[in-house]
């Protein structure tokens, strides 16, 4: 009570001497004002009951009622208080303002913005008006009003000394335009924030969001990661479930995996999660690691793309047969297409069955999309050329000339088949330039010396028919 005013004290003396029911009204609004002044609201109100009923027509008693009330959060109570007061004809800015700040706070945003509108209409020039009407905007799903009203406080250069207002507003003002999809404006206003020093989960999770869907991957990683900080978010899957999506989309499949670790540490039984961490595991070629993830997936429900995915680990792992069971039960689930075949076609291969293999690649390449597939392509000619078809091997691999730079593997099964067609010379230069890319690369020469051996041989030039086969065994010894 030291800071109090003589006024107040000589009050608090005087109402000692009489009981409040006693008092007039003038001593009544004296003794009202300090214990406001005193912040003891409690005690305010208990005087404002005594005289209610005796002054309930007094709109001082009631602006009064509410102003309390307010203080003490009773935010419905005190906008009927407020209310009484303005029907009863206290109809400046001060009890909109008040009227507007218990509406708000009890969540009522017509009505507070309808009172925040008509302090407004009456005069009142105090900018933080702007963002109360601001917030009753975002609230009631109007995004692009609330927005005027946030961008006029701005940049009336109000809040400039008032770094908290200011935070808090430009905070508002990115994540409304969030909220209508406009990305780029939200990043460059998170950024602002960030720059006055606001750095948590908040912030941090919303620019996230904002460059996820930019597709700026690099942003959000720093930013995921940063979240990742947070004690709250530390084993929150969301966040680790991004992360390791980030990393994916980086080829940093080593990191994903980390990531794919922490989160099975937290997560059970989750069909999605077995599937996505048995692909990381597949990309980094731990076939019989991925196998065990993706039985797990199985257990819980067995579908056409867990079961493709077991064939594919199988085949990589040689088991040839076993990749062929998978392959054909996936097919009996209704998987029919290019993808399957060409997996089908790989697998007869290596079992020798060469009809069969040729059968499914021929039935891959029917899809628009694998017409363009150099691989498949060569494949293809790789099967005729084994079957002695040379003319239909040679169609296959002039398609795969004609679409790429002639590689090693082409430029040799280009020889095969025109050895078969009996056109030896150029079969020999075919062989010669396999010959060149793999001496550039220091790899063996060895089918290329057979072939251009064989050729010469042919063709009467024992010299250089010796010289190949020479070269070929010494790759055949190594």
């Amino acid at each position: 009570m030291d800071k109090m005013t003589k006024e107040y004290q000589e009050i608090f003396f005087e109402v000692k001497i009489l009981p409040v029911e006693q008092l007039d009204i003038e001593r009544v609004e004296k003794l009202i004002r300090a214990y406001i002044a005193d912040k003891n609201y409690e005690k305010a109100l208990e005087v404002l009951r005594v005289v209610e009923d005796r002054e309930k027509d007094n709109p001082s008693i009631n602006s009064e009622f509410g102003y309390c009330l307010v203080e003490l959060k009773q935010f419905d109570e005190a906008a009927k208080y407020f209310l009484k007061a303005k029907n009863q004809g206290r109809e400046d800015a001060w009890i909109y303002s008040q009227l507007g700040w218990a509406y708000r706070n009890a969540e009522k945003y017509k009505e507070a913005l309808e009172a925040y509108l008509k302090v407004q209409q009456l005069g009142d020039k105090v900018a933080w008006k702007n963002a109360e009407i601001g917030m009753c905007y975002k609230e009631l799903g109007k995004y692009e009003e609330a927005l005027k009203y946030y961008l006029i406080i701005i940049n009336s250069g109000e809040l400039d000394n008032d770094i908290y207002k200011k935070t808090w507003v430009l905070s508002e003002i990115a994540y409304i335009y969030q909220n209508i999809d406009k990305y780029e404006e939200a990043i460059e206003y998170f950024k602002k924030v960030e720059s006055l020093g606001r750095k948590d989960s908040w912030l941090y999770a919303n620019m996230f969001n904002c460059l996820k869907v930019l597709k700026n991957n690099e942003e959000a990683l720093k930013y995921s990661l940063m979240l990742e900080n947070f004690e709250e978010f530390k084993n929150d899957i969301f966040v680790l479930s991004n992360i390791a999506h980030l990393y994916e989309e980086r080829q940093e499949y080593n990191n994903q995996l980390k990531y794919f670790e922490k989160i099975e540490k937290i997560v059970v039984g989750d069909y999605q999660f077995y599937l996505d961490h048995a692909y990381c595991l597949i990309l980094l070629g731990r076939y019989t690691e991925a196998i065990a993830k993706i039985e797990k997936a199985l257990e819980l429900h067995e579908d056409i793309y867990p079961i493709s995915q077991l064939a594919f680990c199988y085949r990589n792992l040689g088991e040839y047969e076993k990749a062929l069971q998978y392959y054909l039960k996936a097919k009996s689930f209704g998987r029919d297409d290019a993808w399957i075949n060409l997996e089908f076609g790989l697998c007869y291969k290596e079992l020798l069955d060469f009809e069969k293999s040729l059968e499914y690649y021929l039935k891959a390449y029917e899809n628009e999309i694998y017409k363009y597939n150099t691989f498949l392509l060569l494949e293809i000619a790789r099967i005729y050329n084994i079957l002695d078809d040379y003319t239909e091997a040679f169609k296959f691999l002039t398609r795969v000339s004609e679409m790429s730079k002639k590689s090693k593997d082409v430029c040799i099964e280009m020889g095969k088949c025109l050895i078969g067609l009996g056109r030896y010379e150029e079969a020999i230069e075919n062989f010669l330039k396999a010959r060149k890319l793999s001496l550039e690369v220091e790899s063996s020469t060895y089918e290329e010396d057979k072939g251009l051996a064989y050729c010469y041989e042919v063709l009467g030039d024992n010299e250089k028919a010796k010289e190949y086969k020479k070269l070929s065994n010494k790759w055949n010894c190594k």
